[in-house]
């Protein structure tokens, strides 16, 4: 029950810093998660680097999929590549739900 608790509430935070990083910068969001994830992390007994680490890789895809979470892709959009407005999130749908676990 206790390792489900934990895979839970990592799996939890990862998708959390997925969505906000999709409006937010990767590093903005890694900042504001991050003390979060360490104290979590204190009192669930847990290595933080690897839950960092996890976090981290989740930042980068989360920032991937949206025309605006991530710098290239602002320009990719404004340069008029890309027309639609979900930029290139349907392709990268499958990277996100094959993601590693850090457990």
């Amino acid at each position: 029950a206790v390792v489900s608790t934990q895979s839970t509430g990592v799996t939890l935070l990862n998708i959390i810093t997925a969505v906000l990083s999709a409006f937010l910068d990767n590093v903005t969001t890694i900042l504001l998660i991050s003390p979060v994830t360490i104290t979590l992390c204190q009192v669930m007994h847990l290595d933080p680097t690897k839950v960092l680490l996890s976090l981290v890789m989740f930042s980068n895809i989360g920032g991937a999929a949206t025309g605006i979470g991530d710098p290239p892709n602002v320009l990719i959009i404004n340069a008029g590549y890309v027309k639609d407005s979900l930029g290139p999130s349907p392709h990268l749908l499958p990277l996100f739900l094959q993601s590693p676990h850090p457990l």
